[in-house]
This record gives C-alpha cells, sequence and structure tokens, in this order.
C-alpha cells in the first residue's frame, strides 16, 4: 500500500518542546523510538506505556504530557494531506496540554 521509501517520521527532538522529521532509519537510531512498520497494511506500531498502539501512516499518536519523546507519527512524503496533517500533528506534539486527546 506504501511505498517504504517515501515514508518519513515525525519525532521528538532531544528538547521534547520541538519536533523534527527524519528518515525511517534516522527514527530508529533515536532515542526511545522503538516502532515498526507495515507498509503493506498501511499501519505502524509503537509502545506506549507497555501497550503496543497501532495506528495507520498518516496518523499520529496521542499521549499525556509525561511522556514526550519518540516517535509522534508515520506519514508519506508524496501525499500532501499527511504533510498537512504532520503540520498539525507537530503543533499539537509541541503544546503544553496536560492531556492531548486521539483523533
Amino acid at each position: 500500500m506504501y511505498n517504504k521509501e517515501n515514508l518519513v517520521a515525525l519525532i521528538y527532538s532531544d528538547n521534547d518542546c520541538y519536533t523534527q522529521v527524519v528518515s525511517l532509519a534516522e527514527a530508529q537510531n533515536a532515542k526511545g523510538c522503538r516502532f515498526t512498520i507495515s507498509p503493506e497494511n498501511g499501519e505502524w506500531h509503537r509502545e506506549v506505556h507497555f501497550h503496543i498502539v497501532t495506528k495507520k501512516i498518516g496518523e499520529r499518536i496521542t499521549t499525556d504530557s509525561s511522556c514526550r519523546y519518540g516517535v509522534i507519527g508515520i506519514y508519506d512524503h508524496t501525499k500532501v494531506d499527511h504533510l498537512n496533517r504532520m503540520v498539525a500533528h507537530s503543533n499539537e506534539a509541541t503544546r503544553n496540554n496536560s492531556q492531548i486527546s486521539d483523533d
């Protein structure tokens, strides 16, 4: 469904006040970034608070503000709607909210 070469990760920077877009390889090597991708199913998976959360590519994981590390979302950089969502997800991820709810 997705070409793995077109996928990028939105992650928290070392300073969790910021986010950055990196390649999947860079994300795998980043601190706190443990995730898997199933491009054929259009899904990605990340452990959050000892539970595996599954999201579609182009969706973000939302957590409380105590869990601001690792991967926020996986996106296809060739799809404009994914890029638009990535910008919004970056802004939402760095807000100083005590709780952020799922989409």
